[in-house]
Protein backbone atom coordinates (compact mmCIF):
# COMPACT_ATOMS: atom_id res chain seq x y z
CA UNK A 1 0.00 0.00 0.00
CA UNK A 2 2.94 2.09 0.84
CA UNK A 3 4.73 1.69 -2.49
CA UNK A 4 1.27 2.15 -4.29
CA UNK A 5 1.38 5.84 -2.79
CA UNK A 6 4.64 6.47 -2.95
CA UNK A 7 4.68 6.09 -6.35
CA UNK A 8 1.24 7.69 -6.91
CA UNK A 9 3.22 10.84 -4.86
CA UNK A 10 5.73 10.35 -8.05
CA UNK A 11 3.28 10.40 -10.92
CA UNK A 12 1.84 14.08 -9.30
CA UNK A 13 4.82 15.48 -9.08
CA UNK A 14 6.07 14.50 -12.36
CA UNK A 15 3.07 15.57 -14.05
CA UNK A 16 3.40 19.02 -11.82
CA UNK A 17 6.96 19.41 -12.75
CA UNK A 18 6.04 19.66 -16.20
CA UNK A 19 4.83 23.20 -16.52
CA UNK A 20 8.17 24.21 -15.31
CA UNK A 21 9.94 22.37 -17.66
CA UNK A 22 8.21 23.40 -20.50
CA UNK A 23 8.43 26.63 -18.77
CA UNK A 24 12.04 26.58 -18.73
CA UNK A 25 12.71 25.33 -21.81
CA UNK A 26 10.31 28.16 -23.44
CA UNK A 27 12.74 30.64 -21.68
CA UNK A 28 15.59 29.55 -23.50
CA UNK A 29 13.75 28.86 -26.60
CA UNK A 30 13.15 33.02 -26.23
CA UNK A 31 16.96 33.40 -25.41
CA UNK A 32 17.76 32.07 -28.64
CA UNK A 33 14.88 34.16 -29.94
CA UNK A 34 16.02 36.98 -28.21
CA UNK A 35 19.46 37.15 -30.38
CA UNK A 36 17.84 35.54 -33.30
CA UNK A 37 19.21 38.44 -35.34
CA UNK A 38 22.12 38.57 -37.41
CA UNK A 39 24.52 41.32 -37.17
CA UNK A 40 23.26 44.63 -39.15
CA UNK A 41 26.98 44.00 -41.22
CA UNK A 42 25.20 40.55 -42.19
CA UNK A 43 21.49 41.58 -41.88
CA UNK A 44 19.24 40.96 -45.02
CA UNK A 45 15.45 41.30 -45.13
CA UNK A 46 12.91 38.91 -46.61
CA UNK A 47 9.61 38.09 -47.37
CA UNK A 48 7.18 34.87 -47.76
CA UNK A 49 8.47 33.64 -44.46
CA UNK A 50 6.07 32.01 -42.17
CA UNK A 51 3.68 35.07 -40.71
CA UNK A 52 6.04 37.70 -42.26
CA UNK A 53 5.08 37.79 -45.84
CA UNK A 54 6.67 41.28 -46.75
CA UNK A 55 9.52 43.41 -45.40
CA UNK A 56 9.93 46.76 -46.37
CA UNK A 57 13.22 49.57 -44.68
CA UNK A 58 13.12 53.16 -45.60
CA UNK A 59 16.73 54.42 -44.65
CA UNK A 60 17.65 57.82 -44.70
CA UNK A 61 21.28 58.55 -43.75
CA UNK A 62 23.50 61.75 -43.55
CA UNK A 63 27.39 61.59 -44.02
CA UNK A 64 30.32 64.38 -43.61
CA UNK A 65 33.80 63.54 -44.83
CA UNK A 66 36.62 65.58 -43.69
CA UNK A 67 39.73 64.74 -45.93
CA UNK A 68 43.14 65.97 -45.35
CA UNK A 69 46.83 65.48 -46.77
CA UNK A 70 49.57 67.48 -47.61
CA UNK A 71 50.92 67.98 -51.05
CA UNK A 72 54.60 67.98 -51.82
CA UNK A 73 56.15 69.03 -55.30
CA UNK A 74 59.52 66.91 -56.08
CA UNK A 75 62.28 69.55 -56.52
CA UNK A 76 63.13 70.35 -59.68
CA UNK A 77 67.20 71.37 -59.28
CA UNK A 78 68.02 68.33 -57.42
CA UNK A 79 69.62 66.24 -59.57
CA UNK A 80 68.32 62.84 -57.88
CA UNK A 81 65.11 63.86 -57.82
CA UNK A 82 65.38 64.40 -61.98
CA UNK A 83 66.67 61.08 -61.73
CA UNK A 84 64.06 59.37 -60.18
CA UNK A 85 65.24 59.64 -57.02
CA UNK A 86 62.44 61.53 -55.07
CA UNK A 87 61.41 61.17 -51.86
CA UNK A 88 64.17 62.41 -50.07
CA UNK A 89 63.90 65.75 -52.44
CA UNK A 90 60.61 67.14 -52.13
CA UNK A 91 59.53 70.33 -51.68
CA UNK A 92 56.12 71.14 -49.13
CA UNK A 93 52.95 73.19 -50.80
CA UNK A 94 50.70 73.23 -48.54
CA UNK A 95 47.29 71.30 -47.23
CA UNK A 96 44.32 70.48 -49.12
CA UNK A 97 40.88 69.63 -47.44
CA UNK A 98 37.75 68.65 -48.90
CA UNK A 99 34.71 68.36 -46.75
CA UNK A 100 31.71 66.51 -48.57
CA UNK A 101 28.14 66.87 -46.98
CA UNK A 102 25.77 64.05 -48.22
CA UNK A 103 22.10 62.89 -47.38
CA UNK A 104 21.93 59.27 -48.71
CA UNK A 105 18.01 57.96 -49.07
CA UNK A 106 17.94 54.18 -49.81
CA UNK A 107 14.66 51.31 -49.83
CA UNK A 108 14.91 48.12 -48.73
CA UNK A 109 12.78 45.27 -50.19
CA UNK A 110 12.45 41.66 -48.97
CA UNK A 111 11.79 39.47 -52.33
CA UNK A 112 12.17 35.99 -51.04
CA UNK A 113 13.70 34.06 -47.86
CA UNK A 114 17.29 36.03 -46.86
CA UNK A 115 17.20 37.81 -50.64
CA UNK A 116 16.73 41.00 -50.62
CA UNK A 117 16.87 43.98 -53.19
CA UNK A 118 18.06 47.42 -52.34
CA UNK A 119 18.15 51.26 -53.89
CA UNK A 120 20.63 54.02 -52.68
CA UNK A 121 20.42 57.58 -53.48
CA UNK A 122 23.15 59.72 -52.28
CA UNK A 123 22.45 63.50 -52.83
CA UNK A 124 25.62 65.58 -52.10
CA UNK A 125 24.33 68.83 -49.90
CA UNK A 126 28.14 70.35 -50.28
CA UNK A 127 31.32 70.04 -51.22
CA UNK A 128 33.99 72.05 -50.79
CA UNK A 129 37.56 72.12 -51.89
CA UNK A 130 40.82 74.11 -51.22
CA UNK A 131 44.52 74.36 -51.16
CA UNK A 132 46.34 76.81 -48.33
CA UNK A 133 49.59 77.50 -47.40
CA UNK A 134 51.02 76.15 -43.70
CA UNK A 135 50.16 79.31 -41.71
CA UNK A 136 53.25 81.35 -41.16
CA UNK A 137 55.43 80.32 -44.80
CA UNK A 138 56.65 82.98 -47.52
CA UNK A 139 53.50 82.40 -50.20
CA UNK A 140 55.87 83.82 -52.54
CA UNK A 141 58.26 81.40 -51.79
CA UNK A 142 55.39 78.47 -51.96
CA UNK A 143 54.24 79.81 -54.93
CA UNK A 144 57.66 80.12 -56.70
CA UNK A 145 58.23 75.86 -56.48
CA UNK A 146 54.85 76.00 -58.68
CA UNK A 147 56.05 77.94 -61.36
CA UNK A 148 58.59 77.44 -64.35
CA UNK A 149 60.33 79.38 -67.45
CA UNK A 150 56.64 78.73 -69.42
CA UNK A 151 54.06 80.37 -66.80
CA UNK A 152 52.57 79.27 -62.84
CA UNK A 153 50.40 75.87 -62.34
CA UNK A 154 48.73 77.82 -59.83
CA UNK A 155 48.64 79.55 -56.78
CA UNK A 156 47.98 79.27 -52.79
CA UNK A 157 45.70 80.07 -51.88
CA UNK A 158 43.68 78.21 -54.17
CA UNK A 159 39.98 77.18 -53.59
CA UNK A 160 37.60 75.31 -55.81
CA UNK A 161 33.75 76.79 -56.91
CA UNK A 162 31.24 74.76 -54.22
CA UNK A 163 29.40 71.84 -55.59
CA UNK A 164 26.40 70.24 -54.85
CA UNK A 165 24.09 67.40 -56.87
CA UNK A 166 23.46 64.15 -57.59
CA UNK A 167 26.21 61.89 -58.19
CA UNK A 168 24.98 58.65 -59.02
CA UNK A 169 22.21 55.98 -57.90
CA UNK A 170 23.05 52.60 -56.78
CA UNK A 171 20.56 49.22 -57.01
CA UNK A 172 21.82 46.40 -55.51
CA UNK A 173 20.86 42.74 -54.35
CA UNK A 174 21.40 40.85 -51.28
CA UNK A 175 21.42 37.23 -50.51
CA UNK A 176 21.94 35.78 -47.17
CA UNK A 177 23.42 32.04 -48.21
CA UNK A 178 23.42 30.71 -45.14
CA UNK A 179 22.05 31.95 -41.91
CA UNK A 180 22.99 30.88 -38.02
CA UNK A 181 19.13 31.47 -37.24
CA UNK A 182 18.03 29.18 -39.33
CA UNK A 183 20.89 26.02 -39.17
CA UNK A 184 22.26 26.59 -36.05
CA UNK A 185 25.45 24.79 -37.12
CA UNK A 186 26.37 27.18 -40.03
CA UNK A 187 27.57 30.90 -40.06
CA UNK A 188 25.95 33.62 -41.56
CA UNK A 189 26.77 34.29 -44.80
CA UNK A 190 26.02 37.21 -47.56
CA UNK A 191 26.98 38.15 -50.68
CA UNK A 192 26.31 41.12 -53.26
CA UNK A 193 26.26 42.90 -56.09
CA UNK A 194 25.79 46.29 -56.72
CA UNK A 195 25.67 48.67 -59.75
CA UNK A 196 26.11 52.38 -59.56
CA UNK A 197 24.68 54.65 -62.71
CA UNK A 198 26.41 58.37 -62.63
CA UNK A 199 23.23 60.50 -63.53
CA UNK A 200 24.49 63.97 -62.35
CA UNK A 201 26.50 67.08 -64.73
CA UNK A 202 29.69 65.03 -65.16
CA UNK A 203 32.48 67.10 -63.31
CA UNK A 204 34.78 70.27 -64.56
CA UNK A 205 37.90 71.84 -63.05
CA UNK A 206 37.06 75.23 -61.95
CA UNK A 207 38.44 77.41 -59.67
CA UNK A 208 36.03 79.41 -57.36
CA UNK A 209 34.85 82.42 -59.41
CA UNK A 210 36.36 80.95 -62.64
CA UNK A 211 37.79 79.62 -65.29
CA UNK A 212 36.75 76.28 -65.84
CA UNK A 213 38.43 74.00 -67.94
CA UNK A 214 35.45 73.76 -70.08
CA UNK A 215 35.23 76.99 -70.88
CA UNK A 216 32.41 77.73 -68.77
CA UNK A 217 31.48 79.35 -65.23
CA UNK A 218 31.56 78.00 -62.35
CA UNK A 219 27.57 76.74 -62.87
CA UNK A 220 29.07 74.29 -64.91
CA UNK A 221 31.76 72.57 -62.39
CA UNK A 222 29.76 69.64 -62.18
CA UNK A 223 29.02 67.07 -59.11
CA UNK A 224 29.24 63.44 -60.42
CA UNK A 225 32.35 61.57 -61.48
CA UNK A 226 30.72 60.29 -64.81
CA UNK A 227 31.67 56.73 -64.06
CA UNK A 228 29.70 53.77 -63.79
CA UNK A 229 30.46 51.33 -61.44
CA UNK A 230 30.60 47.43 -60.45
CA UNK A 231 30.24 46.29 -56.98
CA UNK A 232 30.84 42.84 -55.20
CA UNK A 233 31.09 41.71 -51.70
CA UNK A 234 31.04 38.75 -49.53
CA UNK A 235 30.47 38.85 -45.95
CA UNK A 236 30.25 36.16 -42.53
CA UNK A 237 29.33 36.45 -39.14
CA UNK A 238 28.87 34.07 -36.24
CA UNK A 239 26.98 34.98 -33.27
CA UNK A 240 29.32 33.15 -29.95
CA UNK A 241 27.12 33.09 -27.05
CA UNK A 242 24.49 35.73 -26.31
CA UNK A 243 26.23 38.84 -26.96
CA UNK A 244 29.33 38.97 -29.27
CA UNK A 245 28.86 38.23 -32.66
CA UNK A 246 32.94 38.94 -35.08
CA UNK A 247 32.52 39.34 -38.70
CA UNK A 248 34.53 40.24 -41.67
CA UNK A 249 34.05 40.97 -45.48
CA UNK A 250 35.85 41.48 -47.99
CA UNK A 251 34.35 44.18 -51.04
CA UNK A 252 35.31 44.85 -54.57
CA UNK A 253 34.45 47.91 -57.04
CA UNK A 254 35.67 48.30 -60.49
CA UNK A 255 34.57 51.60 -62.43
CA UNK A 256 34.65 52.49 -66.44
CA UNK A 257 33.59 56.35 -67.52
CA UNK A 258 31.19 57.31 -69.78
CA UNK A 259 31.31 59.55 -72.73
CA UNK A 260 32.22 63.05 -71.84
CA UNK A 261 34.67 62.59 -69.53
CA UNK A 262 38.29 63.36 -69.45
CA UNK A 263 39.77 59.88 -68.68
CA UNK A 264 39.66 59.46 -72.44
CA UNK A 265 38.80 56.03 -72.10
CA UNK A 266 36.94 56.00 -75.62
CA UNK A 267 40.18 57.61 -77.78
CA UNK A 268 41.37 54.24 -78.38
CA UNK A 269 45.09 55.67 -78.57
CA UNK A 270 47.09 52.40 -78.11
CA UNK A 271 49.81 54.90 -76.53
CA UNK A 272 47.39 55.52 -73.20
CA UNK A 273 48.79 53.71 -70.69
CA UNK A 274 45.50 53.80 -67.73
CA UNK A 275 42.24 54.96 -69.07
CA UNK A 276 40.26 53.86 -66.02
CA UNK A 277 39.70 54.73 -62.57
CA UNK A 278 41.61 52.49 -60.01
CA UNK A 279 40.04 48.97 -58.69
CA UNK A 280 39.54 49.47 -55.25
CA UNK A 281 39.55 46.44 -52.52
CA UNK A 282 38.50 46.33 -49.30
CA UNK A 283 38.97 43.35 -46.19
CA UNK A 284 36.76 44.41 -42.97
CA UNK A 285 37.14 42.83 -39.72
CA UNK A 286 34.97 42.94 -36.63
CA UNK A 287 32.34 42.11 -33.97
CA UNK A 288 29.22 43.66 -33.32
CA UNK A 289 28.36 43.68 -29.32
CA UNK A 290 24.62 43.36 -28.25
CA UNK A 291 25.04 44.16 -24.44
CA UNK A 292 21.25 44.36 -24.12
CA UNK A 293 17.88 43.31 -26.06
CA UNK A 294 14.28 43.69 -24.91
CA UNK A 295 11.85 41.00 -27.08
CA UNK A 296 9.01 41.62 -25.95
CA UNK A 297 9.00 45.51 -26.78
CA UNK A 298 11.61 45.31 -29.74
CA UNK A 299 14.06 46.93 -28.68
CA UNK A 300 17.68 46.46 -28.76
CA UNK A 301 21.24 48.62 -27.87
CA UNK A 302 24.57 47.45 -29.96
CA UNK A 303 27.98 48.70 -30.27
CA UNK A 304 29.85 48.13 -33.69
CA UNK A 305 33.32 48.28 -33.59
CA UNK A 306 35.62 46.94 -37.27
CA UNK A 307 38.78 48.12 -38.46
CA UNK A 308 39.60 47.48 -42.04
CA UNK A 309 42.44 47.97 -44.89
CA UNK A 310 41.82 48.69 -48.60
CA UNK A 311 43.83 48.91 -52.20
CA UNK A 312 43.56 51.45 -54.65
CA UNK A 313 45.57 50.48 -57.92
CA UNK A 314 47.12 52.91 -60.33
CA UNK A 315 44.80 54.69 -62.40
CA UNK A 316 43.47 57.81 -64.05
CA UNK A 317 41.74 59.91 -60.84
CA UNK A 318 40.22 62.77 -59.89
CA UNK A 319 42.91 63.53 -57.61
CA UNK A 320 43.27 66.34 -54.99
CA UNK A 321 45.17 68.54 -57.51
CA UNK A 322 42.33 67.96 -60.02
CA UNK A 323 40.79 71.23 -59.83
CA UNK A 324 44.29 73.52 -59.45
CA UNK A 325 45.60 71.22 -62.72
CA UNK A 326 42.62 71.39 -64.78
CA UNK A 327 41.81 74.98 -64.19
CA UNK A 328 45.14 76.22 -65.14
CA UNK A 329 46.60 78.43 -67.77
CA UNK A 330 50.09 77.08 -67.61
CA UNK A 331 50.75 76.21 -71.60
CA UNK A 332 51.82 72.70 -71.33
CA UNK A 333 48.35 71.68 -69.89
CA UNK A 334 46.47 74.13 -72.39
CA UNK A 335 47.72 72.71 -75.22
CA UNK A 336 46.62 69.55 -76.46
CA UNK A 337 49.17 66.69 -76.65
CA UNK A 338 49.67 64.82 -79.63
CA UNK A 339 49.93 61.41 -79.70
CA UNK A 340 52.28 61.31 -82.67
CA UNK A 341 49.73 61.82 -85.53
CA UNK A 342 47.31 63.97 -86.61
CA UNK A 343 45.09 62.41 -83.17
CA UNK A 344 45.55 65.09 -79.75
CA UNK A 345 43.94 64.61 -76.40
CA UNK A 346 43.61 67.79 -74.08
CA UNK A 347 43.60 68.25 -70.56
CA UNK A 348 41.14 68.35 -68.13
CA UNK A 349 42.69 67.25 -64.84
CA UNK A 350 42.44 64.13 -64.44
CA UNK A 351 46.02 62.54 -64.02
CA UNK A 352 47.60 58.91 -63.36
CA UNK A 353 48.11 58.42 -59.87
CA UNK A 354 50.11 56.02 -58.30
CA UNK A 355 49.02 52.68 -55.76
CA UNK A 356 48.27 52.79 -52.37
CA UNK A 357 46.82 51.29 -49.14
CA UNK A 358 45.14 52.62 -46.27
CA UNK A 359 44.10 50.89 -43.29
CA UNK A 360 41.42 52.69 -40.56
CA UNK A 361 38.92 51.69 -37.86
CA UNK A 362 34.88 52.30 -37.76
CA UNK A 363 32.91 52.85 -34.11
CA UNK A 364 28.99 52.92 -34.55
CA UNK A 365 25.90 52.49 -31.84
CA UNK A 366 22.66 50.98 -33.21
CA UNK A 367 19.43 51.23 -31.15
CA UNK A 368 16.30 49.75 -32.25
CA UNK A 369 14.44 52.07 -29.91
CA UNK A 370 10.77 50.18 -31.46
CA UNK A 371 9.92 47.40 -33.31
CA UNK A 372 9.59 49.59 -36.87
CA UNK A 373 12.40 52.20 -36.13
CA UNK A 374 16.19 51.81 -35.63
CA UNK A 375 18.73 54.74 -35.45
CA UNK A 376 22.61 54.21 -35.62
CA UNK A 377 25.39 56.93 -35.56
CA UNK A 378 29.01 57.01 -35.36
CA UNK A 379 32.46 57.94 -36.79
CA UNK A 380 35.54 56.44 -38.56
CA UNK A 381 38.64 57.07 -39.30
CA UNK A 382 40.99 56.31 -42.27
CA UNK A 383 44.60 56.89 -43.03
CA UNK A 384 46.43 56.68 -46.62
CA UNK A 385 50.23 55.78 -47.11
CA UNK A 386 51.69 58.69 -49.16
CA UNK A 387 51.05 58.33 -52.80
CA UNK A 388 52.09 60.23 -56.08
CA UNK A 389 49.50 62.23 -57.75
CA UNK A 390 50.83 63.27 -60.94
CA UNK A 391 52.14 59.31 -62.77
CA UNK A 392 52.07 59.39 -66.19
CA UNK A 393 54.79 58.08 -68.03
CA UNK A 394 56.27 59.71 -71.03
CA UNK A 395 56.18 56.28 -73.11
CA UNK A 396 54.34 53.26 -73.05
CA UNK A 397 56.72 50.75 -73.33
CA UNK A 398 54.18 47.34 -74.07
CA UNK A 399 53.56 49.00 -77.87
CA UNK A 400 56.11 48.30 -80.56
CA UNK A 401 56.32 51.07 -82.93
CA UNK A 402 55.21 49.79 -86.44
CA UNK A 403 59.17 50.53 -87.89
CA UNK A 404 60.77 53.66 -88.20
CA UNK A 405 58.14 55.84 -90.08
CA UNK A 406 55.84 55.20 -87.41
CA UNK A 407 55.50 59.08 -85.58
CA UNK A 408 53.87 57.23 -82.52
CA UNK A 409 57.41 56.54 -81.77
CA UNK A 410 58.31 60.21 -80.93
CA UNK A 411 61.66 60.27 -78.82
CA UNK A 412 61.00 56.96 -76.90
CA UNK A 413 63.75 54.40 -76.57
CA UNK A 414 61.04 51.90 -76.71
CA UNK A 415 57.32 52.01 -77.37
CA UNK A 416 54.99 54.57 -78.28
CA UNK A 417 53.97 58.21 -77.04
CA UNK A 418 51.66 58.22 -74.07
CA UNK A 419 49.49 61.45 -75.03
CA UNK A 420 48.37 61.73 -71.28
CA UNK A 421 52.05 62.24 -70.27
CA UNK A 422 52.64 66.23 -69.64
CA UNK A 423 56.37 66.70 -69.09
CA UNK A 424 55.59 69.92 -66.52
CA UNK A 425 53.77 67.69 -64.15
CA UNK A 426 55.12 63.82 -64.59
CA UNK A 427 58.61 64.05 -65.51
CA UNK A 428 60.70 62.99 -62.65
CA UNK A 429 61.65 65.96 -60.77
CA UNK A 430 58.22 67.77 -61.15
CA UNK A 431 55.70 65.58 -60.21
CA UNK A 432 53.08 66.15 -57.09
CA UNK A 433 52.60 63.58 -54.36
CA UNK A 434 50.10 63.57 -51.33
CA UNK A 435 51.22 63.01 -47.64
CA UNK A 436 50.02 62.21 -44.32
CA UNK A 437 46.69 61.67 -45.89
CA UNK A 438 43.85 61.67 -43.37
CA UNK A 439 39.65 61.39 -43.59
CA UNK A 440 37.76 61.44 -40.94
CA UNK A 441 33.73 60.82 -41.24
CA UNK A 442 30.43 60.89 -39.02
CA UNK A 443 27.05 59.32 -39.64
CA UNK A 444 23.88 59.41 -38.67
CA UNK A 445 21.05 56.79 -39.80
CA UNK A 446 17.63 56.45 -39.53
CA UNK A 447 15.57 53.01 -40.70
CA UNK A 448 11.90 52.55 -40.94
CA UNK A 449 10.69 48.87 -40.72
CA UNK A 450 7.74 47.72 -42.20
Amino acid sequence: MRRRATLAWLVVAALGSLPAVAAAQQSREDTIDLMGQPADYTDVIDAFDGSDPFDLNLVITYERTLARGIIEREDPTNMDAASGRSTAHLLRIGRYNHVQNRLVLGVDIGVFHDLAAYIRFPIILSDTREITADEGTDAAAINSRLMDDSGTLFQLPFVSPERSGIDYFAVGARWGIFNQYRSRWMPNWVVGLEGRFSIGDIMHACAQGGPCDNGGSVDSAGISRGTNALRAYTRFSRRIGHYVEPYAGIDFLVEWPKRGTDFGFFEDLEGVINDLPPIFGEFTAGMEIVPWENREQFQRFAIDLRIFSSYRSEGREYSPLFDALGSSVHPELVTEQSDGTTRTVDFGGITDTSAYGAFGGRFALGIQAARYVRFSFGTAFTYEAAHMLTFADACNPDVTPDGPADTRGGNCRSGIINPHHRPVIDLPGRRFRVNESTVFDLFVSATGMF
